[in-house]
């Protein structure tokens, strides 16, 4: 064994050495926790009041042909199966996620493509044959 591997395990000697001891003073007990059982209480009912900026529930809508599904702002929607074409506005189309471009009004709508609504205007997509379209956001079906 050289100079140097000697010293590298003398300072890995000391350092197990040193943590331990740190490691020794920080535990809590009964007497002296880490933190009290009614703070972790209030911590937790605010988590359960507390109201998602977004929700990531996905839901599964089940369009018949000539059905619309028009969605609001940050709304994101795949389509699964079946035909559909795009409804967009005069600020534009539905953003294509998954190809990067922009779908303009009467534009088909690819399947499993993640299409996402910019604004609330009255953008989504009708559908030419039975369709199932899994949808994440505000949505409704004319």
């Amino acid at each position: 064994m050289n100079n140097k591997d000697k010293k590298i395990i003398i300072l890995l000697f000391v350092l197990i050495i040193t943590f331990s001891l740190f490691g020794i003073g920080v535990n809590a007990d009964a007497d002296d926790p880490l933190i009290t059982l009614s703070y972790l209480n209030e911590r937790l009912e605010n988590l359960g009041s507390s109201t998602p900026v977004a929700t990531g529930n996905l839901t599964v809508v089940e369009l018949k042909p000539g059905q619309s599904l028009i969605g609001a702002a940050g709304t994101e929607m795949i389509l699964r199966t079946g035909k559909a074409t795009a409804i967009a506005s005069e600020n534009g189309g539905l953003a294509d996620l998954t190809e990067g471009k922009d779908i303009p009004s009467g534009g088909k709508i690819i399947a499993n493509h993640n299409i996402l609504l910019p604004r609330s205007d009255g953008r989504g997509l009708k559908s030419v044959t039975k369709t199932i379209v899994i949808v994440r956001g505000t949505y409704k079906v004319e």
